[in-house]
This record gives structure tokens, C-alpha cells and sequence, in this order.
């Protein structure tokens, strides 16, 4: 019977191989239509959905800085509260009310199947 072998490094090594290949720039594309699909659904001035983007990036640390990753961006100054939502504290008064998060990036990650 034969033994099969696979180098330690295998994994890091189809990581950059695919980190490389075009079908990841068209699912980082496919990705970003979808967050942008859900985010038109929730948009009251249209800041947030023109703030949404897609960058090839390195890995953070190690080894996997050899790696191109594709990350899904927003540059909108108030995407943590669309996103979880916030406080509104009405003018001259105590009183606040919640305004729950549309949680557009959450809800893309789990439309989209990869």
C-alpha cells in the first residue's frame, strides 16, 4: 500500500494560489451587490450604499501576509449605528428611544453562500 504525503505548507500554499485567482475578485464583486441589493432596501439619503466598497487586501499577521484576502468595506461615519443600531435622545428632554441596527453586513454574510 502507498503512503501519501502532503506538505505543511499545502494549505498556505493553495491560500495564495486562490488569494490570486479572478473568481475571488467576482465573488468579492457578487458579495458587494448583494450587501448593496439589502442596503438600498434601508437607505434614507443613499450615504451609506455609495460609502460601500471592495478592496484586495494582505493578510494581517504571519505567514498570511502572502495571502490576498477581499474584504467588503463601508467608509460612511455612521455605519456602526446603521449597522447595530443607536440612541436618539430627543431635544430639551430626558427621554431616548433605540433605534435598532438594519444589520445590512450581517444579514449579506448570511445570504451569501460561498
Amino acid at each position: 500500500m502507498a503512503d501519501l504525503y502532503i506538505s505543511k505548507k499545502a494549505a498556505l500554499e493553495a491560500a495564495i494560489i486562490a488569494g490570486n485567482r479572478p473568481e475571488m475578485d467576482e465573488a468579492a464583486a457578487a458579495t458587494l451587490r448583494t450587501a448593496k441589493t439589502i442596503a438600498i432596501r434601508n437607505r434614507l439619503t443613499g450615504d451609506y450604499l455609495r460609502s460601500l466598497g471592495t478592496a484586495k487586501v494582505r493578510g494581517e499577521s504571519g505567514t498570511g501576509t502572502l495571502v490576498n484576502d477581499r474584504v467588503i468595506y463601508t467608509t460612511d461615519e455612521g455605519a456602526l449605528s446603521i449597522e447595530y443600531g443607536h440612541m436618539v435622545r430627543y431635544k430639551n428632554q430626558r427621554r431616548v428611544r433605540w433605534v435598532p441596527g438594519q444589520h445590512i453586513l450581517q444579514r449579506t454574510m448570511k445570504s451569501v453562500a460561498l
